[in-house]
């Protein structure tokens, strides 16, 4: 796993075994995030579909009742349902299984806590249920450290939103490049401080 992540890109390599399944049309990388975190997370198939529509579901911006009634879920749900087909006999996801089910026995009933002191404690029922603090304190380190020393550093970057999980920031077009490359220095030199042992990257979803 720790290859995987750190020399190739764990989606990369999820990829080219649907490709080599003859199943490479049906990839879906945020369907399929969604089966990895579930999966680490011990979660079957349920979690992965219901993860999976949540996820379409906000992209339509319907509440629920009227997203299950719309036509997009029917789409939504073959996609999920292929997916996680594929998913259930990834390698990748059997070797996740195995070492967060190793994780949760090393620490069950003590509390885990990550760089910015949040702690969790872990129990059957929130290794299952809840996403960690302790690992949501690294997003939270990463990703609000960050965007707080590229707005000291340049004034003129607002934050005008939130997405998921990351902060949409409107960037003056003559500065792009140069705060982009800011940027993610920051986030590699804070990933350092925490003990990351591989490079964070920024993923810039839209330019205007």
């Amino acid at each position: 796993i720790q290859l995987i992540v750190e020399n190739s890109n764990i989606w990369v390599e999820i990829k080219k075994q649907f490709e080599e399944a003859g199943r490479g049309h049906l990839f879906n990388k945020r369907a399929v995030k969604i089966c990895v975190y579930a999966s680490y997370f011990l979660g079957g198939d349920t979690a992965m579909r219901k993860g999976i529509h949540e996820n379409f579901r906000k992209d339509t911006g319907l509440l629920n009742k009227d997203y299950v009634k719309s036509s997009y879920y029917e789409e939504a749900n073959k996609i999920a349902v292929d997916v996680i087909t594929q998913m259930r006999t990834s390698e990748i996801i059997g070797l996740l299984k195995a070492y967060s089910l190793t994780l949760k026995e090393a620490y069950l009933g003590n509390n885990l806590t990550g760089p910015t002191g949040d702690t969790w404690l872990v129990t059957e029922e929130s290794w299952r249920r809840v996403y960690p603090n302790y690992l949501i304190s690294f997003e939270i380190a990463l990703l609000a450290k960050s965007t707080l020393n590229v707005i000291e550093a340049y004034p003129s970057v607002e934050v005008i939103g939130h997405y998921h999980d990351g902060c949409v920031l409107m960037i003056p077009t003559d500065k792009y490049d140069e705060i982009i490359k800011y940027h993610q220095q920051q986030i590699g030199d804070i990933g350092k401080k925490l003990g990351l042992s591989f490079i964070q990257q920024i993923e810039v979803r839209r330019k205007y």
